[in-house]
């Protein structure tokens, strides 16, 4: 037990400029490690969700990929309208995926016959595999001008 005329002796006693200083450099330095951590921890958050909803393009063809319930997916097809061809959705198990969004966005020069991207935005509906299919062709010509597929499995977790 402390008595009161030492408690007040240590009361009155100073901290000299340089251990106030030292101590405000420690108290600094660890928050500051403490913020660190946290914006790491946040970073990588947002990283790994960016990765889940990157655009899949040609290279991933016949490849899986994993989603959440409520997660969009992109894909980017190479697409030129002056050909007559153009990427249709062939084949989606609706119960699984839904098709937010379909359409064709042409490259920056935006000159006649350069071609671009047609994008098509699936979103997650329910948990489930769904293998999407779409064929590149000429819709006025039928199934026989079918120049190229892209099928893709998704997985969707809750």
């Amino acid at each position: 037990m402390v008595h009161l005329p030492q408690l007040s002796r240590l009361s009155r006693r100073r901290c000299s400029p340089g251990q106030r200083y030292r101590g405000l450099v420690i108290l600094g330095l660890v928050l500051l490690s403490l913020v660190s951590c946290e914006a790491h921890r946040v970073q990588s958050a947002l990283e790994t969700r960016a990765m889940d909803l990157a655009p899949l393009t040609e290279v991933n063809n016949g490849q899986t990929v994993t989603l959440r319930v409520g997660d969009r997916l992109t894909i980017q097809l190479p697409e030129n309208p002056s050909t007559g061809y153009q990427w249709a959705l062939e084949a989606n198990p609706e119960a699984v995926l839904s098709l937010q969004s379909s359409g064709y966005q042409p490259t920056a020069t935006g000159r006649v016959g350069s071609g671009g991207q047609h994008i098509f935005v699936l979103q997650a509906e329910r948990v489930g595999t769904a293998q999407p299919r779409f064929k590149h062709w000429r819709p006025w010509e039928g199934d026989s001008s079918i120049s190229d597929r892209f099928t893709v499995t998704v997985q969707v977790e809750p």
